[in-house]
């Protein structure tokens, strides 16, 4: 056998043996990462706030809030107003408006707050007058965060 010929029939070995080193490798981490899942978290975000909204005869902030989440939160936790905190920050100081002070929430009556819902929460002694900055934070259930800012 010429060299060439020894040199092609080495390098036809090389590439096989690579090519199943590669789809080997590659099938087993398609093995692998189909036994991964995704972690569940809760995220919501504040899409947008009234600051002077006609509640009952006076005037509220309230808070319109969508879940981002991977999940959706029960109905039970997410109407729950001990499970929602709102901070309100303006150039008065900063508020916080702990859940016996959250008048309502309002949310679809299926008994879930769904992953992107719009959910309300009427937060009464917060009502902000309209071109004056503000931002806030709101805390919801399981762990779930959003913030807003007002420019005013």
């Amino acid at each position: 056998m010429t060299r060439t010929a020894v040199e092609i029939l080495i390098t036809a070995i090389v590439i096989v043996l690579a090519i199943a080193v590669i789809s080997t490798s590659g099938n087993l981490s398609l093995k692998e990462s189909s036994k991964l899942t995704a972690p569940k978290f809760h995220r919501i975000d504040v899409l947008g706030v009234n600051p002077q909204a006609p509640v009952s005869g006076r005037e509220a902030l309230v808070v319109y809030v969508m879940n981002l989440g991977s999940e959706n939160i029960s109905g039970s936790v997410a109407l729950s107003k001990k499970n929602w905190i709102v901070v309100l920050k303006n150039s008065s100081g900063e508020f916080s408006l702990h859940p016996d002070l959250i008048e309502e929430v309002f949310g679809f009556p299926d008994n879930q707050f769904s992953k992107g819902e719009v959910w309300a929460l009427i937060c009464g002694g917060l009502a902000q007058r309209r071109g004056v900055s503000f931002s806030l934070e709101v805390f919801g259930p399981n762990d779930s965060q959003g913030m807003f800012v007002s420019s005013g």
